[in-house]
């Protein structure tokens, strides 16, 4: 809260006030633009992202010590790959540990 009888200082509160509680412009249109359209471009969308998701668990998969879990909502994805670490020398220099799970 401000208690001013500034009343440049009360604008300008005011504008920094709204700005941060109004939604911007463009969000608002594409907000607009995406209720209307027809559902069946979501579906191309959806097909896309879940490629894209295959695409990107393929490639973890294949990853020699590393877990991923199977994705099941369609934009998400999580791995882990605890037989490896790296670090990063004060020379700049990346050196892995394979199994320690220490950094060297």
């Amino acid at each position: 809260m401000i208690i001013t009888r500034n009343k440049d200082v009360y604008a300008a509160a005011l504008k920094f006030a709204q700005a941060r509680l109004c939604p911007p412009s463009v969000e608002q249109m594409a907000a607009l633009a995406a209720y209307n359209m027809p559902m069946d471009y979501f579906a191309g969308v959806r097909a896309e992202y879940d490629r894209r998701r295959n695409v990107l668990y393929d490639g973890l998969k294949d990853i020699p010590g590393s877990s991923s879990a199977s994705p099941k909502a369609p934009s998400t994805s999580s791995s882990a790959c605890r037989s490896r670490t790296s670090s990063i020398s004060p020379s700049g220099s990346s050196r892995i540990s394979r199994s320690t799970g220490r950094r060297s």
